[in-house]
């Protein structure tokens, strides 16, 4: 009887150690994991603040002010651009829409076939819009160089 009981526990033992290093397998493997995925994170927090940096520099006022006043063609908003909504003419349905050109095409060039191939759907009534009240500010563009 303790020959059975003896061959019992030692298969016992066995199975608890194989159970045992499995188990502590796993754990290595998880920990190696959460181990890449910290780097990965500070990696990426470290991507975050450079971002914050340059965008922090890109958005500074007078650095904006001064591109503004290099590229763009703008003047201060004056008392006499803002103007009640009542105070613009309503458009005559009569009159064609005016001209728009497409973007990045000469004048004087034929119409790319994509436009003439367009189907034709008949228009979709918009409802009446409320108008707001009110001033309303007119932009100018100009140049004052």
């Amino acid at each position: 009887m303790i020959a059975k009981s003896t061959i019992l526990w030692i298969a016992v033992s066995c199975v608890a150690s194989g159970v045992l290093y499995q188990t502590s397998y796993q754990a290595q493997e998880q920990e190696r994991e959460l181990a890449r995925l910290n780097r990965a994170i500070t990696v990426e927090q470290d991507s975050i603040q450079v971002l914050k940096a340059e965008w922090a520099y890109l958005n500074e006022p007078a650095r904006l002010e001064r591109l503004v006043s290099e590229h763009l063609l703008m003047q201060p908003t004056t008392a006499q651009q803002i103007a009640a909504l009542t105070d613009i003419p309503d458009r005559n349905p009569d009159q064609p829409a005016p001209h728009t050109p497409i973007p990045g095409r000469k004048p004087g060039t034929p119409k790319p076939d994509m436009i003439d191939r367009a189907p034709r759907t008949a228009p979709v009534p918009t409802p009446p819009q409320r108008q707001p009240e009110g001033p309303m500010l007119l932009a100018r563009y100009g140049a004052t160089r």
